[in-house]
C-alpha cells in the first residue's frame, strides 16, 4: 500500500472531477451501487493514485477490512507460478481471494490475450460481484476498445460503472505544480509566475510530465542561479534548450487546444467528444470543435484573433 497517495494530495479539476467522485461514493457503498467501478484514462493521469487512495480511506474508516490490490503483472506472474502445480494448486489461488472484501486491480489492459490467466481472473472477478464484494479496475482504455478479451469480459466491465480520468487542464495543470513544490519544500517565490505557467501550457499531457518539467527546472535554478535571483521566462528557455520547445507567452492553436476548450465549455471529457456517442449535447460541441479545427488550424495571420472572437462569442 502507497500511504502517500490520498485522496487530500489528489488535485481535483474538470479533468478528472468524475472519476474523483465516484472513488469517494463506492468507499460509502462498497459492492452495492456502482460495481465493478472501471476507471480509464492514458498513462499518468492519476489512477493510480485513486486506486491507493481508496485503499487508504477504506482502510482508515475500517481497519479490519481486507483489501486486496494488485497490477496486472503481478496477478499474471502470481498465476503463472502455479499454473504448473495442477487443477488444485489452481483452485486455491482462487480461494485465496476469497477472504478480500475489495479488490483493486490496476491496468486491466495488459492482461489482455492471456486466455488462461483471463478465465481465472474472470472467475475471480465473478465470484467478488456474485458476493457483493467491490472491484475496481483501471485501464487505459475505455471497456469497448479493449483487444484481446472476451466479450463476455468487456460486458461485465461495463456493468457498473465507467468514469474517465482526461489530460490536465491549465489550471488543473498549475494546481498540481503549485502542490509539488509544496511537496518538495521548494520556495515558490523564486519563480516568476510565467514559469509555472509556461510548464503548466507545454507539459500538460499528464502528470508525470509536469513532474518531470519541474524537477528539470528546479535542477537547473539550483545549479545555476543564485539564491536572491528570481527565475524568469528566459531562464526557462535555457532549461529546456534541448527540449525544442518554442518559448512564447501566447498560447499556439493546436486540435488539441481546440479540443479542450471546447470540452471544458460544455463540460464533458476530450474523450467523450472524440467518441462515437451521438448524445445532444457531445454531438454539438464535437461538430462546434471540428469546425473550428477546419476553419482555424489552416488560418494564419489571424489565429490568435479569430479562436479569442470565436471563444468570447460562445461564453457570451
Amino acid at each position: 500500500m502507497k500511504k502517500k497517495f490520498t485522496f487530500t494530495n489528489f488535485v481535483k479539476g474538470a479533468c478528472n472531477q468524475d472519476a474523483y467522485q465516484a472513488s469517494l461514493a463506492v468507499i460509502k457503498n462498497l459492492g452495492v451501487s456502482w460495481n465493478p467501478l472501471f476507471i480509464y484514462g492514458n498513462s499518468g493521469l492519476g489512477k493510480t493514485h485513486l486506486l491507493h487512495a481508496v485503499e487508504n480511506e477504506i482502510i482508515k474508516n475500517n481497519p479490519n477490512i481486507k483489501i486486496r490490490y494488485l497490477s496486472s503483472e503481478e496477478f499474471g506472474r502470481m498465476f503463472l507460478e502455479i499454473y504448473n502445480h495442477g487443477i488444485d494448486a489452481i483452485e486455491d489461488f482462487k480461494d485465496s481471494f476469497n477472504n478480500y472484501q475489495v479488490l483493486l486491480i490496476d491496468d486491466i489492459q495488459l492482461l489482455a490475450k492471456r486466455n488462461k490467466t483471463n478465465e481465472i481472473f474472470f472467475n475471480i472477478f465473478n465470484r467478488f460481484i456474485d458476493a457483493n464484494k467491490q472491484i475496481i479496475l483501471t485501464s487505459d482504455k475505455y471497456p469497448d476498445e479493449l483487444d484481446g478479451f472476451e466479450q463476455r469480459m468487456v460486458s461485465r466491465f461495463q456493468s457498473g460503472l465507467s468514469v474517465c480520468l482526461d489530460a490536465p487542464d491549465f489550471e488543473t495543470a498549475l494546481n498540481i505544480l503549485n502542490l509539488k513544490v509544496k511537496e518538495v519544500n521548494y520556495n515558490a517565490t523564486v519563480f516568476a509566475k510565467e514559469v509555472l505557467e509556461f510548464i503548466a501550457l507545454n507539459f500538460n499531457t499528464d502528470v508525470r510530465k509536469l513532474e518531470g518539467a519541474l524537477n528539470r527546472m528546479i535542477f537547473f535554478s539550483v545549479m545555476n542561479i543564485s539564491a536572491e535571483k528570481i527565475i524568469e521566462l528566459e531562464d526557462v528557455k535555457e532549461a529546456f534548450k534541448s527540449s525544442n520547445i518554442i518559448i512564447d507567452k501566447r498560447e499556439k492553436i493546436t486540435i488539441k487546444k481546440i479540443k479542450q476548450i471546447i470540452a471544458e465549455y460544455y463540460n464533458i471529457p476530450v474523450k467523450l467528444l472524440i467518441s462515437k456517442t451521438r448524445v445532444a449535447n457531445i454531438t454539438i460541441a464535437r461538430h462546434l470543435a471540428m469546425f473550428l479545427a477546419r476553419t482555424l488550424i489552416d488560418m494564419n495571420p489571424f489565429l490568435g484573433l479569430a479562436l479569442n472572437l470565436v471563444v468570447k462569442t460562445i461564453q457570451r
